[in-house]
């Protein structure tokens, strides 16, 4: 019997290693980071930049690679209550939380440019919908980003989350089942998070900036979530 033998590329080995590190240890920034950075190249990454680009907002942002300065902790904690700059704050300290801090990305492609924004926006989103950091709860936040785009990283984040359960809390599978589909639900109510100058919002009242990210014009169950305090 003739043995066939193969190979398998290195993106790939790596991909599956940081995915088995996150299985273990749901909660490791660094592996969350490298998983992502693997998946990058991937034709769905394309086809993910594609569904973005085709919200005529997100494709000027994304054309002109925006991507400000990180906020100031030390300012949006003294930002009026009820606005989206002291919901990010409190957020951010109710976790232990600290903001991504994005590399250049202005000569970027398009595909590093929304890896490396997504990496920023996630915690805006997290504190629009107010939205914790418990593997369900990451589940849901990139439930909403499948929606939006979904990219190989958010794709692996919801499965990865379902395998979690299935092996380390196999009773709790419905809870999470509901828990990404309120996510889905969300990203039918939302914009694309690519197409919002978040940075620019910080002393917009946080019930306004839901009610602009809204895709209805009705009030919906988004704007009747309460922030962190």
């Amino acid at each position: 019997m003739k043995l066939t033998y193969f190979s398998i590329p290195g993106k790939v080995l790596k991909a599956m290693y940081y995915g088995v590190r996150l299985f273990l240890r749901p909660h490791e920034l660094n592996s969350l980071i490298q998983l992502a950075n693997q998946l990058t190249d991937l034709k769905a990454f394309d086809e993910a930049v594609l569904h973005v680009k085709e919200d005529a907002q997100a494709k000027v942002l994304i054309a002109e690679r925006y991507s400000p300065s990180p906020l100031d902790m030390e300012k949006l904690k003294t930002c009026a209550p009820g606005s989206f700059g002291l919901a990010y704050y409190n957020h951010m300290q109710t976790f232990g939380l600290t903001p991504y801090f994005a590399p250049d990305v202005s000569l970027a492609s398009e595909k590093i440019y929304m890896r490396e924004r997504q990496r920023v926006v996630h915690d805006y989103v997290h504190a629009l919908l107010n939205i914790g950091t418990t593997v369900e709860e990451e589940a849901k936040l990139n439930a909403i980003f499948m929606v939006k785009g979904c990219s190989p990283f958010t794709s692996v984040i919801v499965a990865g989350a379902f395998f979690h359960f299935l092996f380390k809390r196999p009773s709790e599978l419905v809870k999470l089942t509901c828990e990404v589909n309120q996510g889905f639900n969300y990203g039918e109510q939302l914009r694309t998070p690519f197409a919002f100058r978040w940075e620019e919002h910080i002393h917009t009242p946080l019930s306004e900036v839901r009610a602009l990210m809204s895709t209805r014009s009705s009030v919906s169950e988004l704007l009747q979530l309460e922030p962190h305090a």
